[in-house]
């Protein structure tokens, strides 16, 4: 595995050792404390809602789309001319 050498001042160094456990390298601490990577796929299953909820959000997605597209439709006529 490489590694990487960093330098950091003597009050940086002495507040990361405060976080750091006293079985644990520097490393893991590092790992620990950095923010994870959230992607679409990591949040599958993690929002429950039910079914009410989910078609009241379908029903907004559907309305809004509808709105923009008369918008568009709208802004093309004014620019293009009705056709």
């Amino acid at each position: 595995m490489p590694f990487k050498t960093i330098t950091i001042t003597e009050d940086a160094y002495t507040a990361i050792k405060r976080l750091k456990a006293s079985d644990e390298s520097f490393s893991e601490l590092f790992l620990r404390i950095s923010p994870k990577r959230v992607t679409a796929k990591s949040m599958l299953g993690s929002w429950t809602i039910s079914d009410k909820e989910f078609e009241t959000i379908k029903l907004d997605i559907k309305k809004n789309r509808e709105s923009l597209n008369r918008d568009l439709e709208k802004r093309h006529k004014q620019v293009w001319g009705s056709s």
